[in-house]
């Protein structure tokens, strides 16, 4: 289990999903600084994070992530 947590990159998650860092930060419930932070600097997400990247990491596996967190709507 610890090899799967030293092995999950959100960036490289995050580009594979073509998904920015907001909305990345909405589908974990954080800031958008957040994810910029861990990115940043390599700290390896932990506690409920690290449960919804394995989460978003299946989803993507099996190309349905971005129906956990949809687009928002363009500003009208």
């Amino acid at each position: 289990m610890s090899e799967t947590n030293s092995h999950l990159d959100m960036r490289a998650l995050r580009k594979r999903l073509k998904w920015n860092q907001g909305r990345l930060a909405r589908f974990l419930g954080v800031h958008q600084s957040t994810v910029s932070n861990m990115e940043r600097t390599g700290n390896p997400p932990e506690g409920a994070v690290l449960i919804a990247l394995r989460v978003l990491s299946a989803a993507a596996d099996a190309g349905t992530a971005d129906a956990l967190c949809p687009e928002l709507a363009a500003a009208e």
